[in-house]
Formats: structure tokens, C-alpha cells, sequence
């Protein structure tokens, strides 16, 4: 099956890169600047633009989310709504639990498995950095974790700050917390809304 290969509609489609199979193979309307690399990667487009899905599946289901960058196995590949925008993801299963319908925008992950829980459209702009980072963030928003599974439990916890190698961890609700150092905060009991908490050391 041919890339850029869909039943395109009636306005053109302009500066466009699809390699792979199925690569951008919907029915694109307008659709300007994206670059799909890898089998089914942006599969479904049709008019979301400035696009870059590179990866097996990368991308595959968004149709209309537009300035998202996904490099990574399954990365976004559910994804699908014109408000999930502006989110980049670099690793393999980025953003791979948002469901068809949801539109959580302006997150960043770098990791494999950063930020691959169920979110919904309230999980804004949030930034993870290292493997399995905010790996479970349904609602939570304007969270910043850096390091191995920081803040790998956190599901609505909110504003929260997290440096190092198993920090944050455990507690699924914190909010307004700030963790830096080697596991640090990382035995605060999971149902615990810890409010306003600062931890600085091992």
C-alpha cells in the first residue's frame, strides 16, 4: 500500500512527506507542512497540519490535531481531536493511552512510556522527562518531573515539581508539591493529597 496514498479531497495538500506503508493514507484535505515516516504513521489524517509522526503507528489515528510531534513506537496513536495540538513526544508509547474524543495540548514527554496513561482534557501542559515519567497522569496538569519513574503513580495531582531518579513516586493526588533528590517524597501513600510539600534530599 502506497504512502500519501488515501482519497485525497478537494483542496490540495501541499509540503507533505509521507515513507511507509500507510503512511498519511486518509483522506487529507489541506493539509499542509506534516511529515509521516513509518508504517501507518498519520494514517487517518485529514486536516490537521504541521504534523511530524515519525514511527510504526506514530500518529495513526489523529485526523485533525494539528503542530504535534510524536518520534517513537506508538507514540499518539490514539490520539484524535482537533484541541490535541502542540504536544511533543519522543519515546517509544508517548501519549499512547489518549483515546479518540480527548485533547489534552501543550504536554511534553521525553521517555519511553512518559506520559502513556489515560489522559483527558484537563491534563495540560505537562513536561516529563526520563522513562516511564508521569506514566500515569489521567487529569493532573502543569506537572514537571525530570528523572527515571518521577512521578510514575501521579493520576489527578496537579503543579507539581519532581528532580531525580524515583521521586514523586507513589503518590497518585500531590499537589503543589516539590521533590529534588534520589527518591525523594517517594513514600507518600498513594491515596494521600498531600498538599504544598517540600522535600530536598534523599
Amino acid at each position: 500500500a502506497g504512502a500519501f496514498g488515501g482519497s485525497h479531497t478537494s483542496a490540495d495538500s501541499n509540503d507533505c512527506v509521507a515513507i511507509g506503508a500507510y503512511a498519511m493514507g486518509g483522506a487529507c484535505n489541506a493539509v499542509t507542512g506534516s511529515v509521516a515516516v513509518g508504517a501507518y504513521a498519520l494514517n487517518e489524517l485529514t486536516t490537521g497540519t504541521e504534523n511530524l509522526a515519525i514511527g510504526y503507528q506514530a500518529l495513526q489515528d489523529n485526523q485533525t490535531g494539528t503542530s504535534n510531534v510524536m518520534i517513537g513506537y506508538k507514540a499518539g496513536l490514539d490520539a484524535n481531536d482537533a484541541s490535541f495540538a502542540s504536544t511533543v513526544g519522543i519515546g517509544n508509547y508517548v501519549f499512547d493511552g489518549i483515546q479518540s474524543g480527548a485533547s489534552p495540548a501543550n504536554n511534553t514527554a521525553l521517555g519511553h512510556y512518559c506520559l502513556s496513561g489515560v489522559m483527558v482534557d484537563a491534563a495540560d501542559y505537562n513536561v516529563a522527562v526520563g522513562a516511564y515519567a508521569l506514566m500515569a497522569v489521567t487529569s493532573g496538569d502543569s506537572n514537571t518531573v525530570i528523572g527515571y519513574t518521577a512521578g510514575d503513580a501521579l493520576t489527578s495531582g496537579e503543579k507539581n515539581t519532581a528532580l531525580g531518579t524515583g521521586t514523586l513516586t507513589v503518590a497518585t493526588t500531590a499537589l503543589n508539591c516539590v521533590a529534588l533528590g534520589y527518591n525523594a517524597m517517594s513514600d507518600v501513600k498513594a491515596a494521600v493529597a498531600v498538599d504544598g510539600a517540600i522535600a530536598i534530599g534523599y
